[in-house]
């Protein structure tokens, strides 16, 4: 922002010089450079200060100018050395100004800057042989520099990439695993054994994903929401894993369709028991409430899931939630005219036509539908294939709602 401000203060400076001209500067410097050279001597920056007084009076005072560098390279002020460099060899084209100015370029590593320098001085003085060599010799370190960092950042990428579980391969994963062990072993981090956790997962072995993930759990000393949900996710992957095992292979287990089922269902009363205890150790967290409320409503416990959903209606970060989970209950139980009424209250809160709403729309035009309101139903039909002409079949019931 700070740059951004002196160049537009810049900009506006030379505007001025084009209006004004250069001309009346003259006996004014007779006056000021001797005050600005005793300030240098005394401290750099109180004649930086004076220097920018001149120039905002005139931009091309050359004299001045230089006096600024010569404060600023003696501040270390490398961005004010830049500037007034590059306002130097726009007055006066001399090379050792953009020798320079190159120079302090290439210490900030801006080698693309360097050969828009040299390219200036080409352009300007298209005949000289130094200025076509200094541009050509920039130009190949720029491209030098430009490889090296597109290669370091494909290379970070892919670090980036593994590290965050991106690349869902167990070798990589491995390696990984191996990686985060050592760190650990040199030093102990949540953070390390986070990231070890999802290593795991990745691999396949989910009860060492469990495992890690309670240790940070039991080190953070409270509970958390997000790091509870992470370790079921673990214990049902695990399970996930048994159940395609004997779907894949039944013949090679005894009663395999019953053990199927048994652990379906200790799968569906896990995720119950994890969600309600996440709820006692945290009872404010409407969200909380909202995910057991999902639960029981997948479950078929419309009137429970209801009573949750109602319960967080009046959390304005819920409410869209607990009115769209009430409707789909009403819709569920055929309660039709109290589901469009929870409907449309959720479309209050929802103000971005994204999918959960576009789904929303669609559940809501069905309940239109059944209670026999073509106009309401072909309206929100319409609205849906606006936003999306290939959102389920919304498009064939609104031609059919229409030819009616």
């Amino acid at each position: 922002a700070f740059g951004e401000a002196r160049e537009k203060l810049r900009a506006f400076e030379k505007e001025q010089l084009e209006s004004k001209g250069a001309g009346f500067v003259g006996l004014r410097n007779l006056f000021k450079l001797g005050k600005i050279r005793s300030a240098l001597a005394e401290s750099p920056v109180k004649a930086m200060a004076l220097c920018e007084a001149e120039l905002a009076r005139c931009l091309q005072n050359v004299e001045v100018l230089k006096l600024l560098l010569e404060a600023a390279r003696k501040a270390d002020a490398d961005f004010i050395v830049a500037e007034t460099l590059e306002l130097l060899v726009d007055f006066t084209w001399r090379i050792e100004y953009g020798d320079e100015l190159a120079e302090v370029y290439r210490k900030c590593n801006r080698l693309e800057d360097v050969v828009k320098v040299y390219q200036r001085f080409v352009t300007q003085f298209p005949n000289v042989e130094e200025y076509k060599s200094k541009l050509q010799e920039a130009g190949k370190a720029s491209g030098r520099e430009k490889s090296r960092r597109e290669d370091t950042a494909e290379q970070e990428s892919l670090t980036l990439q593994l590290e965050g579980g991106i690349i869902r391969d167990a070798a990589q994963a491995k390696i990984l695993i191996d990686k985060f062990n050592q760190q650990l072993q040199e030093n102990e981090s949540l953070d390390v054994r986070r990231k070890l956790a999802n290593a795991y997962m990745v691999a396949g072995n989910y009860d060492a994903a469990a495992k890690e993930l309670e240790i940070v759990q039991k080190a953070l000393g409270r509970p958390d929401a997000q790091l509870d949900k992470l370790i079921e996710k673990a214990y049902l992957a695990k399970l996930d894993h048994n159940i395609d095992l004997l779907k894949k292979n039944p013949q090679a287990y005894e009663n395999s369709e019953a053990q199927i089922a048994e652990f379906v269902k200790a799968r569906e009363e896990f995720r119950l028991y994890r969600a309600q205890k996440r709820l006692r150790l945290m009872p404010n967290d409407a969200g909380l409430v909202v995910d057991l409320a999902n639960l029981h409503y997948e479950r078929g416990e419309y009137e429970i899931a209801l009573e949750k959903y109602d319960s967080v209606c009046e959390n304005l970060q819920k409410r869209a939630a607990g009115n769209l989970g009430a409707a789909r209950c009403y819709a569920a139980m055929n309660k039709l005219s109290e589901a469009v009424q929870r409907f449309e209250e959720a479309f209050e809160d929802m103000l971005r036509v994204d999918r959960a709403r576009l789904e929303a729309m669609y559940e809501c035009a069905g309940c239109y539908e059944r209670l026999g309101d073509k106009e309401k139903a072909v309206a929100l039909y319409a609205e849906v294939v606006k936003n999306n002409v290939k959102f389920r079949d919304a498009k064939r019931k609104l031609e059919d709602l229409t030819a009616q």
